[in-house]
């Protein structure tokens, strides 16, 4: 028996964005009648033995329901196979009959797309860095000047992998935490270079009293940073001001920020502290460390209270 193609309607319409240009290419793709089945048994058994398609989603509408599945040789969040196969429940009979779309299966230079970007483009990624360009900017910039342009997502992740490059790991163990603030206590003859005036770290089985256990199921530390310059400055004021800021936050903490206004209204900091939380227990050794810093920098009782 001879069957008829199938053109799509635009249900049936996919959309795949051009993220050069910035708009979206309206496709229609041509479907083509395969098999018509009478039992959903034989149609799920047709459907495991080829081992390529996955359910995507469904479509009903009045002439029946429009079962479609997607190429499993790739992931699901990324480009995807050219190839398709949907499954349409006839309403008017118990047919289920099977359509495939015309295109190959693109699978293999997917994977290969998703998976890197190729070291040329890669060389001129690192070139643009230098110009401060965001991830917009960039992928704009290869455009201009002919390169392939990868997808968001593959910048960012080479993005990610640069800095770790450049800078490390973006995360930082506690014991590492505890030993720079060690070897950063150490006030300098330079007026302006920041060192941690104070540090507490506190693991559960240290925790001397309910105040400091204060709800917190980990470990606590406490890290105040300042300089002999803003420390001076402090000493001098009478009244403070301490918050914390979510616009600027480290490792995903809170930064406590302490300084006083002068009489113009202008803000003086005195220093920052970097802590778990921001209860009690916080702000307090914020201000106690600002109290020893000021003693030990000026060698005078420092006119602050708290």
């Amino acid at each position: 028996m001879d069957l008829p193609q199938y053109f799509s309607d635009t249900e049936c319409v996919d959309e795949e964005m051009n993220t050069n240009l910035k708009t979206k290419i309206r496709r229609k793709r041509k479907w083509n009648m395969v098999t018509v089945f009478k039992t959903k048994y034989e149609c799920d058994e047709a459907i495991k033995q080829e081992n390529l398609w996955s359910f995507h989603y469904v479509n009903n509408t009045i002439e029946g329901r429009k079962v479609y599945y997607r190429c499993n040789k790739v992931k699901l969040r990324g480009n995807q196979c050219d190839a398709g196969l949907y499954l349409f429940y006839d309403a008017a009979s118990d047919d289920i009959i099977m359509f495939k779309c015309d295109a190959e299966h693109t699978h293999n230079s997917v994977e290969l797309h998703n998976s890197r970007i190729s070291l040329h483009v890669q060389q001129e990624i690192r070139k643009l860095l230098d110009f401060k360009l965001k991830p917009k900017g960039i992928m704009e910039a290869l455009y201009d000047n002919k390169f392939e342009v990868p997808s968001m997502v593959q910048l960012r992740n080479f993005l990610t992998k640069i800095k770790k490059e450049k800078y490390g790991s973006e995360t930082i163990t506690l014991g590492k935490l505890e030993q720079w603030c060690f070897e950063s206590c150490q006030t300098t003859l330079d007026i302006d270079t920041p060192f941690v005036v104070s540090y507490e770290v506190m693991y559960p089985d240290e925790f001397n009293d309910e105040e400091d256990f204060d709800g917190h199921a980990g470990s606590i530390f406490r890290i105040f940073i300042s300089t002999r310059r803003l420390l001076t400055t402090s000493s001098t004021s009478t009244k403070i001001h301490a918050d914390a800021t979510y616009k600027l936050v480290w490792q995903g903490f809170p930064i406590l920020i302490v300084g006083t206004t002068d009489a113009d209204r202008h803000f003086h900091p005195f220093g920052l502290a970097i802590c778990t939380n921001e209860e009690k227990q916080d702000f307090k050794f914020l201000f106690q460390s600002l109290v020893n810093g000021v003693e030990k920098i000026c060698q005078k009782k420092s006119c602050l209270k708290y």
